[in-house]
């Protein structure tokens, strides 16, 4: 810590300085242009994806024992990489 004295001798000696400072627009101008001001930065909020609750995304079809699929999604299931269901199960 400064003594009172140190610190008023400081003070003293800064003073034209900082008079200089807020006389001229120029230093101000370097200051913006050195040192920016930061803008207040916002948390993005996350969106959650609670998800079906159901397994498979809650694609409800069902595998019949004559070896085909019934259920409303039952079109993106059938084909798979090209393959069918019914070539996969058939092959099992």
């Amino acid at each position: 810590m400064l003594k009172p004295a140190v610190t008023s001798a400081l003070l003293d000696l800064l003073e034209p300085i900082q008079k200089a400072f807020r006389e001229s627009k120029d230093w101000q101008d370097i200051e913006q242009k050195a040192y920016p001001p930061e803008e207040a930065k916002r948390k993005e909020k996350k969106v959650k994806n609670l998800g079906t609750r159901f397994p498979n995304g809650g694609n409800q079809v069902e595998t019949k024992a004559d070896k085909h699929i019934e259920g409303p999604s039952k079109d993106e299931i059938d084909l798979i990489n090209g393959v069918s269901r019914l070539d996969t199960i058939g092959s099992l």
